[in-house]
């Protein structure tokens, strides 16, 4: 097995089986009810639902396309070129966003008060901070 073969070897068992495209998509769409205490605009919190968006989508696509591939003599498929990589780059991008976020969250949980908080460290008793 070829190098291209091996990258597009998940693209090739989705176009056998396009209901197994919905299985991520339901994986970000969990990611992003989980990342929802995050502000509104954060990636961690954009990226899965996006994503997840794209995989249902494509599910839907792909199902569609299997109906059109019964229906022609030789159907050709130079999408799955396309959307392959691009549905590579939306997970790799949302699971970089996610991890980040993990171990962001993970390093505030161990930090003491008061520390990367933006809180003002408190002087010697009797001494009051200059404005």
């Amino acid at each position: 097995m070829s190098g291209l073969e091996l990258f597009f070897w998940p693209v090739r068992v989705l176009h056998d089986r396009p209901e197994l495209a919905l299985a991520p998509a339901v994986l970000f769409v969990l990611l992003a009810w989980r990342a929802r205490p995050l502000p509104r605009h954060a990636p961690a919190r954009l990226w899965p639902w996006v994503t997840a968006g794209m995989w249902g989508a494509y599910a839907l696509y792909e199902l569609r396309m299997r109906a059109w591939e019964r229906a022609v003599t030789a159907p050709i498929r130079l999408d799955l070129l396309l959307i392959g990589p691009i549905l590579y780059a939306a997970t790799i991008a949302t699971s970089v966003a996610w991890v980040r976020w993990q171990v962001r969250a993970r390093r505030e949980s161990r930090a003491p008060p008061g520390v990367g908080d933006g809180a003002a460290r408190p002087g010697p008793p009797g001494v009051r901070p200059r404005p």
